[in-house]
């Protein structure tokens, strides 16, 4: 056998070696791995622990209920103490028992929730805790499905809800308050409106909220007033004091306020809280009675004047008529009939100055006023300038009324010699009357006057008006505009104290180059059933149960109405205000065939409703009622007219006739 060479087994040699050397790398290697392995696996475990440690340390302290429920079950799996503590539980077993209690058809709809969605965030409801007491709790939980578990935290929130409810309840006794009440930032933005405002105003709280208060209550005209008051709170504190107001559907208001300036606990101003009463009726019937204070005063010198005055004038007179038999030359004629012309011209000013201070009575009989007022018009009509146009509608069968025949004629007299004054360059004059009830609501807004059956008269004429700032004073006795030797100023006096002789009232009517409307109200003499069906109402036809919507927010005024309507055989529905009348409408537009509504309402007012309805149905046939003219700012055209116009106070033939006219006209 021939023997290898040497090359051959140094080269085995080596490779042995290499061999050896790799496999014990090789083995190095796996053991260095498997070390390091167990090290990072170790170094993990370590972790884990130190993290569940920090868990359990975060779930046993945290001041929320923590919990973790089986997701299949809905059994507690483990809860920490502050969850202990909501439920008043001093044990576990104690706390599972008192869980179990609440297992409720809230608790079954919540975990219902908590299933479909994975998850819920601040549910909020009540459980029974173990000691019996009611706790309210917000809850959030999320499922974890791999896992089988929910888990989430629960805050006791009754203090919370307590203190909610304290507030809510806070908040309505401040809208249960017949004062406005709102709350300004340090700007004049408001942050606060509460119902009485809204009312009063006729803004939405949610209009008005983070707004300038300018730009609803005080526009440029009254701002200077309010900027005022507002630098005095912000100086001292407080204000108090009377503003002017703007509403939103209505003529301004007069308006007591207190405004006072709240600080935070710092003492930092933060804003000021302003409460306002409406004194507007109060200020009118103030000035009312310190004007029937000062006419009474007057009255009761002016009559002890007249009466001296007779005194004096009665020997001229007579004197003139003895004269008159001897002075035969024609200047002394002249001359005595010029002094008894101004004697006589004197003696009808006394007689009007004792008509006014003690109204003096003649005989007072029942009277139907028509006849006398056609004797006046027949007057008028031979001495009045030909450029005055002489309108009589005065209807036949009115009311009779008790009274002095020749002082009646003197009132129209008076009141159409004004108006002939004051249309300088002709005009038209017109008389109107009409048996009319005033309404408890209507007489609460005059001075001594008393609900009941009235006569109404109207003399208006086309001339210049009155201005606002004498509209006050032109009752008062020796005021006049007229030049000196054209008045007296006793006209208007006189008038206002025959007719208040006669248990009647006088308003007026009037804007500058508007004209002027006189309303005299006279008691009317209704003795019995009988008489007052000697009316036209008798001549009204029945209606054919149709549905009419009456929208106030005055109660009697939808009794009345509503009750009257319903003798003609009409159905009705009431509203009381627009807001509520848009949810009837909405209903029942189909059944509705007329729609009465008020012009000023809190809320939604009738402009606005109108609209609405409008919106709603373009053919629906509308009538507004008003106690005044309609406002400048609600213009007709702009809410597409509307059917019938009921002038306040309107009588049971008014009503019915106009609501009997609406229905029987054709719409476009």
């Amino acid at each position: 056998m021939q023997s290898l060479p040497n090359e051959f087994w140094w080269a085995l040699g080596l490779g042995t070696v290499v061999l050896i050397g790799v496999t014990v790398g090789i083995i190095f290697t796996i053991v260095l791995g498997q070390r390091r392995s167990f090290q990072q696996k170790l170094l993990q475990a370590q972790e884990l622990a130190e993290r569940d440690r920090k868990y359990r340390n975060l779930f046993e302290n945290s001041l929320a209920g923590m919990i973790r429920f089986d997701l299949a079950t809905g059994e507690v799996l483990d809860a920490n103490t502050a969850m202990m503590r909501i439920f008043r539980s001093a044990a576990r077993d104690q706390f599972n028992r008192a869980l179990r209690a609440n297992r409720n058809a809230e608790w079954d709809r919540l975990w219902d929730l908590l299933v479909t969605r994975g998850r819920i965030e601040n549910y909020e409801f009540s459980i029974r805790a173990a000691d019996g007491q009611s706790v309210w709790l917000s809850i959030s939980l999320a499922t974890f499905p791999s896992e089988g578990v929910a888990e989430g935290v629960m805050v006791d929130i009754t203090e919370k809800r307590a203190a909610a409810e304290q507030i809510r309840e806070q908040a309505e006794l401040l809208d249960k308050t017949a004062d406005a009440i709102f709350v300004l930032d340090l700007t004049a933005h408001v942050q606060y409106w509460n119902k009485a405002a809204e009312q009063q105003f006729g803004w939405p709280s949610h209009e008005v909220h983070r707004r300038h208060v300018t730009d609803y209550l005080f526009p440029s005209t009254l701002s200077n007033d309010f900027q005022k008051a507002i630098g005095m709170v912000r100086e001292r504190g407080e204000w108090r004091g009377e503003l002017e107001i703007s509403p939103r559907y209505k003529s301004a208001i007069i308006a007591e306020c207190r405004f006072t300036l709240v600080r935070d606990e710092h003492g930092h101003p933060r804003a000021i809280l302003c409460l306002a009463s409406d004194i507007t009726e109060k200020k009118r019937l103030e000035t009312q009675m310190l004007r029937a204070q000062r006419m009474e005063s007057i009255g009761t010198l002016a009559g002890g004047i007249a009466h001296d005055l007779n005194n004096i004038l009665a020997p001229i007179v007579v004197s003139i008529d003895i004269l008159k038999r001897t002075v035969v030359d024609t200047l002394g004629k002249k001359t005595l009939t010029a002094i008894e012309s101004s004697a006589r011209r004197g003696a009808d000013m006394v007689k009007q100055v004792l008509t006014f201070a003690r109204g003096i009575q003649g005989e007072r009989v029942s009277m139907r006023v028509e006849h006398v007022i056609g004797e006046v018009v027949r007057l008028i009509e031979e001495t009045f300038p030909r450029s005055i146009e002489v309108h009589n509608e005065v209807p036949r069968k009115l009311w009779p009324i008790v009274g002095d025949a020749t002082q009646i004629h003197q009132v129209f007299m008076n009141l159409c010699v004004n108006a002939r004054d004051a249309m300088e360059n002709g005009g038209v004059l017109t008389l109107r009357a009409q048996n009319a009830v005033v309404s408890e609501e209507f007489a609460r807004g005059q001075l001594g006057v008393a609900p009941g059956p009235y006569v109404h008269f109207q003399v208006s004429d086309t001339g210049s008006g009155i201005p606002e700032t004498i509209r006050e004073k032109v009752f008062e006795p020796f005021f006049t505009t007229k030049e000196v030797g054209k008045g007296t100023g006793l006209g208007l006096s006189t008038t206002l104290g025959i007719v208040k002789s006669h248990g009647g009232f006088l308003t007026l009517d009037t804007a500058l180059g508007r004209g002027t409307t006189f309303h005299i109200y006279f008691p009317a003499d209704v003795a019995d059933e009988e008489r007052s069906k000697e009316t036209s109402v008798e001549a009204l036809r029945e209606g054919n149960d149709e549905l009419i919507l009456i929208v106030d927010d005055e109660s009697a005024l939808r009794d009345v109405a509503s009750s009257t309507l319903e003798t003609y055989r009409y159905r009705t529905i009431t509203a009381e205000d627009g807001a509520r009348a848009l949810e009837v409408f909405h209903d029942r537009r189909d059944e509705i065939r007329v729609v009465i509504t008020d012009m000023m309402m809190p809320r939604v007012g009738g402009a606005e409703l109108i609209r609405e309805i409008r919106r709603l149905e373009p053919q629906a046939r509308i009538v507004i009622m008003t106690g005044m003219r309609i406002p400048d700012d609600i213009q007709i055209d702009d809410i597409k007219s509307v059917d019938g116009v009921l002038q306040k106070p309107f009588t049971t033939e008014d009503l019915v006739r106009t609501v009997q006219e609406v229905l029987l006209a054709p719409k476009a």
